[in-house]
């Protein structure tokens, strides 16, 4: 059987123990060696209820708790409390103050692990923070990103536009001094004649800028009087024509400038 520190009758306990009690304050204790006043006694149990209190939050979580996703080092955590608390009561009953001593050590290594833990956490919000952050720039990056090459694209289509226009705009102003020079000519029909094959791919520049046919052997005026010739493009007002082309002579003349102009085509097409 287990002996009662402290007992009020010595009938309370067997005869052959009885001569281990001291009467001391109208109480009877056990006469050991080692044994604390109970004043110090109760001083340590009121550190260890203080104790108790600091090693939990002011929510009354323990810091383990307080480290959301860390069950299974809470679990380590409230077996440690737990062993530390059946330890404790063995020591009160005993009166050891050494290990209440020890036990107060390991409770405060349990509250720096705590306070590392807390400090872990607010490391990891602040990273998430940072990283939060540096997403919304790159979405605004990937947004501004999506403005400018929108803005290049159409950019780039009005350089073409305008490009295209510039070089039409050239072509014609060419074609236009070419027939004026021509008076002789249908000057209206001639022109647009021209402008039709340059559209078409039979005149080309060369290096220089100026209309000269695909193969480069006539420059635009020699094309210009060709294709008047073959099409007979000449003022109803001219009175006499230069070595004029027979009727026959420009039905074959014009079958060759056609026939020119479909093969430019469909090599363009190829």
């Amino acid at each position: 059987m287990k002996l009662q520190f402290i007992i009020d009758k010595l009938e309370s306990v067997p005869e052959n123990v009885r001569e281990l009690y001291v009467e001391s304050d109208g109480k009877f204790k056990l006469d050991v060696d080692g044994a604390i006043p109970k004043s110090e006694l109760d001083a340590a149990t009121k550190e260890l209820d203080s104790l108790r209190s600091i090693a939990k939050g002011p929510d009354g979580k323990t810091f383990k708790e307080a480290f959301e996703g860390s069950q299974t080092a809470n679990k380590a955590i409230r077996g440690e409390r737990d062993a530390l608390e059946a330890q404790l009561k063995k020591w009160q009953e005993l009166g050891d103050l050494d290990a209440v001593r020890q036990w107060k050590d390991e409770l405060d290594g349990l509250k720096a692990t705590g306070a590392k833990l807390t400090d872990a956490q607010q490391q990891i919000a602040e990273l998430k923070k940072t990283n939060r952050e540096y997403l919304d720039q790159v979405n605004i990056f990937k947004s501004k990103t999506l403005e400018y090459e929108s803005a290049n694209k159409e950019l780039g289509e009005y350089k073409t536009r305008m490009e295209k226009q510039l070089d039409m705009a050239n072509a014609e102003s060419q074609i236009a001094a070419v027939v004026e020079s021509l008076p002789i000519a249908n000057q209206k029909a001639l022109r647009r004649n021209l402008i039709d094959r340059y559209k078409a791919g039979d005149l080309k520049r060369d290096e220089a800028g100026n209309l000269v046919d695909v193969d480069e052997e006539r420059n635009l005026a020699t094309y210009a009087k060709d294709t008047m010739e073959a099409f007979g493009l000449f003022n109803p007002s001219t009175s006499g024509i230069s070595n004029p082309l027979s009727s026959a002579s420009r039905t074959t003349a014009a079958k060759e400038t056609t026939f020119q102009t479909m093969a430019g085509l469909f090599k363009d097409a190829q």
